[in-house]
């Protein structure tokens, strides 16, 4: 089922072979003389579901698990996107307490919420997990129109005219005090009109678009008061709406403070600031308001310097004082640039992801202006206005090009962003896939015309104290017959990732490379068969072979890294409802079942649980008994060989 790909890095130092036999022999001998253990709870269902999205708020959470919980040690938490929590009741069981419900205290307003759970099985173990879910916000279905281009075209150029509008206002103020100074020594200079007003109202415009898309989107006024989104537009409409007042009545430096709320409100609704609270908001801010002014003084300075054209030595008087300024504003964007870069993008995302590209484009952009700034400047020390005046008006345009990436930036989704909508729901039957890339778990679902993966990290963390956000980077591709195509992913939420893909009717090689933050990756191989066949009997039939079995005898090796070599297998004999009861299709449910002939004459049945990160591949013999079996969670990958002691008994043999 899988390719590991071997790494090329040294292989950590293992312990002695003969430690290892000893543990390995000992832990064998408490599992068969262990009394029959029962399997751990995994989550098997929710209401709202695993990535779904819902057009109405939900009134509680209900989780369905795999055996009984306690719902007195049962904790459940519900956050938003920006980590805000929010009240939830105590659990209470249903259903033997195989069912966990929790009364949520409030109305949720549209937006991505996470809930985060932690129970103990009846068996004292315990599990704890997380998935997401979104209200209020349409998603596509699933096929092949089933993921749209990851950046949001009719955001991006509301963005890039606010940007613009905001970057005239504010840099255009500072641009008329720099002029003001030399008109000041040179009386007889002509007044140059301020474009800042003009600039408010464009950036106005902008906003009031875009609140009037947010109503329309969500169908109720309200929604401009109940969230992030709708207090981001309140707050930049303030902003501009006074800064255009003040400007009315002459009143600059108020217009200024005006024009930082709309910096304030960017940095709020930041990817920066979801990522790291406050810290992102501050390094937006600083980073846009350097730039605006960066872009809208230059645009005022090169106005005025063309006016004053025929005073000699003005222009260039002029462009030596924009010049001392333009130089720490160039250090702010540069060192919060980069700083908020950090924050977001791991370098492995650089070039495999949408944003990182763009990212790079800006980068590369900056440094073209910085190229120009600099023969603007050298030009200043020498007897050449035509020089001067085309690196300036170069300097100019290629700020302009910058702002409009930068607001394709905040219109495309960083890689693993959390606050990036939840794949579209499958089409038609699903097969599952997964393993380990790495320390890195993979976990696939593909559906007709997509293909989404999820990654997970054996990080610590709990319903009240959750890990680190972890940035994941994927590529990959799939081969069928003689071709070849490359996979482009976007991101649907932490280390959510889809894809559309039109599968051959056959198999097809699926190959993935996966990253992580704080842990190593690597590569994993898997054959999707299709189309597959839904198995929901067969699951059933088949824990009912296994439960007949009175002995039998399992070979077992497992990993945590999965480009070793896997240990020798060491052999346990168990009961067939014992080895039923530790698997996470103890109850005979699983979210995904699919089947699949062998060229031997024996049956594959694929078991898939998304919201546990596990995937289950079984081979069954003539009578329904597991043969072998390929095991993968987010932290271990285990295989299996059974040996049975007995002949089957009962309808099947």
């Amino acid at each position: 089922m899988f390719d590991r790909t071997r790494s090329s890095r040294p292989r950590q130092r293992r312990a002695p072979s003969a430690v290892v036999s000893v543990l390995l022999i000992g832990w064998a001998a408490l599992v068969a003389f262990a009394p029959a253990a029962n399997a751990h709870a995994f989550l098997l269902f929710s209401d709202p579901s695993f990535d779904g999205a819902i057009s109405d708020p939900p009134e509680g959470v209900d989780l369905v698990f795999s055996e009984a919980v306690s719902p007195s040690s049962a904790t459940l938490t519900l956050s938003d996107s920006r980590g805000r929590q929010i009240a939830v009741g105590p659990a209470v069981g249903a259903r033997g307490s195989t069912v966990l419900s929790a009364a949520i205290g409030e109305d949720l307003t549209s937006g991505i919420y996470q809930v985060r759970w932690d129970v103990t099985g009846d068996d004292g173990h315990g599990a704890a997990g997380e998935f997401r879910f979104a209200v209020g916000m349409p998603l596509p279905l699933g096929g092949e129109s089933a993921v749209a281009d990851p950046i949001g075209w009719g955001a991006a150029g509301l963005k890039v005219l606010l940007l613009a509008g905001f970057a005239v206002s504010l840099g255009g103020l500072i641009g008329d005090r720099l002029s003001a100074g030399v008109r000041r020594k040179h009386p007889s200079l002509s007044v140059v009109r301020s474009w800042s007003q003009r600039g408010a109202l464009a950036g106005l415009t902008s906003v009031v678009v875009s609140g009037l898309v947010l109503v329309d989107d969500n169908g109720n006024v309200s929604e401009l008061f109940a969230g992030a989104p709708g207090w981001r537009v309140l707050a930049e409409a303030l902003g501009f709406a006074s800064a255009w007042a003040f400007l009315r009545a002459g009143r600059g430096q108020a217009a200024v403070w005006a024009l930082l709320v709309v910096a304030a409100a960017e940095g709020y609704a930041s990817h920066s600031d979801l990522a790291v609270p406050g810290v992102g908001l501050v390094l937006t801010s600083l980073h846009l308001a350097a730039g605006a002014i960066w872009v809208g003084a230059l645009l005022h300075v090169v106005r005025a310097a063309v006016l004053w054209r025929t005073s000699p030595g003005v222009p260039r008087e002029l462009a030596l004082i924009y010049a001392r300024l333009s130089a720490w504003l160039f250090g702010v964007v540069v060192v919060t640039g980069t700083a908020m870069t950090l924050l977001l993008v791991p370098l492995s995302a650089l070039t495999s992801t949408n944003y990182g590209k763009e990212l790079l484009l800006k980068v590369a952009l900056v440094l073209v202006v910085a190229m120009l700034a600099l023969i603007g400047r050298w030009a200043l020390r020498r007897p050449a206005p035509r020089a001067l005046s085309w690196a300036t008006r170069t300097e100019v345009a290629g700020l302009g090009i910058v702002l409009g990436v930068a607001a394709l930036l905040v219109s495309t989704a960083t890689p693993g962003s959390v606050d990036a909508p939840p794949p579209p729901a499958p089409v038609g039957t699903a097969v599952p896939a997964g393993g380990l890339a790495g320390q890195v778990g993979v976990n696939a679902v593909a559906s007709e015309g997509q293909l989404v993966v999820r990654l997970s990290t054996p990080q610590a963390g709990n319903a009240y104290e959750p890990g680190e956000p972890t940035s994941y980077t994927l590529s990959g591709s799939t081969a069928f017959d003689a071709g070849r195509a490359d996979l482009d992913f976007r991101p649907c939420g932490e280390g959510c990732f889809v894809a559309t893909h039109p599968w051959g009717r056959g198999d097809n090689v699926l190959s993935l490379r996966a990253g992580a933050s704080g842990w190593r990756g690597g590569q994993v191989s898997s054959l999707i068969a299709w189309p597959a066949t839904g198995a929901v009997d067969l699951l059933d039939r088949t824990v009912t072979a296994m439960n007949r079995v009175a002995k039998l005898t399992i070979y077992e090796t497992g990993t945590s890294e999965g480009d070793n070599d896997f240990p020798a297998p060491y052999r346990v004999s168990i009961s067939g409802s014992d080895y039923v009861d530790s698997e996470p299709f103890g109850a005979g449910v699983a979210p995904i079942a699919v089947s699949l002939p062998s060229p031997d004459g024996s049956t594959r049945l694929l078991l898939g649980f998304p919201a546990s990160g596990i995937f289950v591949d079984l081979t069954l013999d003539g009578a329904g008994r597991v043969t072998d079996e390929i095991l993968a969670s987010p932290k271990h990958v285990f295989r299996r060989r059974f040996v049975y002691d007995d002949p089957p008994t009962g309808p099947e043999a």
